[in-house]
């Protein structure tokens, strides 16, 4: 339609100059960003799908212009006889939006991890200029959307709000605005379900809107671990999702969610590589780490990083990876490897795998028992410290990013100031805001627990007097023999991951039973509130 002939359509509707902005967005196609929302229009849209090239095209009214090219399927050719019009489609769809109202439809499931529902606002707002170029999933994980957008005017922070269709806004993804065509990672989404979603951006003191649009995940693949779930207590169950990896040769990192259903999965190691059991989302949460579980000293580790939409996976194998990793600012990882003389080394893995050493060999910030074997290691940002296990002289220790060992709890001979206590073995840990110290007990400790009762503690650390006090614990029927792992959740809960036994309980502080998740044997566990941004403290 010519702008004359749209400005006639508009003034016949009551828009007049005063009421609306027109953007010219591709291919000439006018998008009305009105104050109001309730007078934008989504009569008379229609759209039809074409076969995607290299160079993907948008066709608007006869005009044709270039579109976002991705790798997601076909591209959107959009007609349309009104202002506003909506073109959506399904799984690996490349979309351009003109305005319009939302897609309602599917199933009304939840997300998890959401503070609480916002009500679509279905048409545009403000004179941002909001196009939504292209729109789908992720190629290589069907439950990951992905979003690319512009505007004409100037952008200062954005975000994406979605959920289930016909369910209202329950997660938000934040846009950052260094990445070309503003594009945005949905994460969080379950299997075969509907969604909509909204950019809601801010521009010089103003919020803009875009349209609210939908798309549709796909499924899961079989070999994927899908966790049941039985509910004690719903009122405290603690909002988020589960990041974890199946300890079996060829098992896949995934995320679930409060609900057990799985959003995010990936091949944990290389096929043919040891069972991995470390598993982390970076600090800018862009990528998930993978390490193998406890490979010997004969180069068959391997570390592996994977993006986020799990198009780009890269592998490490020129070092003997093994247990942990942990997530340091910047996108790189510090992790444990193997090395000479029957000891290990503590290492920084950047996003482009380059190696540089922390700790070179791990016998100069602790005394090892026959063999070094630390297993477990924490990064904690405000002190830029580490906390490193080692289950062989049964011990923790806490140093600085040179070294420099500022406690040692457990073990003998240490290196350091001396926290004496004495328990069998141990591997996952949490060193919490107010300093205590949680750990996993795998074989016990001072007769509470044993190899068929994996005992959790929490002690309350006197660093002036050297003294461990302690203040809670949690001991169930369940145990495991090798790894897990245990963390103080925001809101007082502790998750309690029993690895090789596949059980996983979450616990309020009088010891009881929240949930309890059940599947295959599994390594590490990360609970997060969001799959966006850092690492919970």
């Amino acid at each position: 339609m010519a702008v004359d002939g749209m400005r006639a359509f508009l003034r016949d509707r009551g828009l007049g100059p005063m009421a609306w902005a027109a953007t010219i967005v591709a291919g000439g196609t006018m998008m009305a960003c009105s104050s109001d929302p309730a007078k934008s229009s989504d009569s008379g849209s229609q759209s039809t799908t074409a076969p995607n090239t290299s160079n993907g095209t948008t066709t608007t009214n006869g005009t044709t212009a270039a579109a976002a090219n991705t790798t997601n399927g076909p591209a959107a050719v959009t007609n349309s006889n009104s202002n506003t019009n909506t073109s959506t489609s399904g799984p690996g769809s490349n979309t351009t939006v003109t305005g319009g109202g939302p897609t309602v439809g599917g199933p009304n499931t939840s997300g998890g991890g959401a503070s609480g529902t916002t009500t679509a606002t279905t048409g545009p707002v403000g004179d941002c200029g909001i196009t939504v170029d292209s729109q789908g999933i992720s190629e290589a994980i069907a439950t990951v959307g992905i979003v690319t957008w512009s505007a004409t005017g100037t952008i200062d922070s954005a975000e994406i709000q979605f959920g289930p269709s016909g369910g209202g806004f329950t997660m938000t993804a934040p846009v950052d605005l260094e990445e070309p065509n503003y594009r945005t990672l949905l994460l969080g989404m379950k299997e075969e379900s509907d969604y909509d979603f909204q950019i809601v951006a801010q521009s010089g003191g103003q919020t803009c809107m875009s349209d609210t649009l939908s798309l549709t995940t796909g499924a899961i693949p079989n070999q994927v671990p899908r966790p049941t779930v039985e509910v004690q207590q719903a009122d405290k169950a603690a909002p988020g999702f589960f990041v974890t990896v199946n300890y079996s040769r060829g098992g896949y990192a995934f995320i679930f969610d409060g609900d057990g259903d799985v959003v995010w999965y990936a091949p944990g190691v290389a096929m043919g590589a040891p069972e991995p059991s470390g598993v982390r989302m970076d600090f800018e949460g862009k990528a998930l780490w993978t390490v193998t579980g406890n490979p010997t000293a004969s180069g068959n580790g391997l570390i592996r990083r994977i993006s986020m939409d799990g198009t780009d996976v890269q592998d490490l194998d020129s070092v003997d990876g093994h247990h942990d990793l942990a997530p340091l600012p910047g996108g790189s990882v510090a992790a444990l490897i193997h090395s000479g003389g029957n000891c290990a080394s503590i290492i920084e893995v950047d996003s482009d795998m380059n190696v540089s050493d922390i700790i070179p060999d791990v016998s100069t910030i602790y005394t090892p028992v026959n063999q070094c074997h630390p297993n477990a290691i924490l990064y904690h940002p405000e002190d830029q410290s580490f906390t490193v296990s080692d289950r062989n002289p049964n011990l923790y220790v806490k140093i600085s990013m040179t070294g420099e060992v500022e406690w040692q709890l457990g073990g003998s001979n240490a290196l350091g100031p001396h926290i004496q206590d004495n328990w069998n073995t141990n591997h996952g840990h949490h060193l919490l805001p107010n300093g205590n110290f949680l750990f996993f007990n795998n074989n016990g400790r001072g007769g509470v627990g044993s190899a068929a009762q994996s005992p959790v503690w929490e002690f309350s650390l006197n660093l002036e007097s050297l003294t461990a006090t302690e203040v809670w614990s949690y001991v169930s029927s369940n145990n495991t023999a090798a790894l897990g792992d245990v963390q103080r959740l925001n809101n007082g809960n502790t998750l309690i991951t029993y690895s090789i036994s596949g059980v996983v309980h979450e616990v309020d502080e009088q010891e009881q039973l929240v949930r309890t998740f059940q599947t295959q044997p599994l390594g590490y566990m990360m609970h997060r509130e969001s799959l966006y941004g850092p690492p919970p403290k």
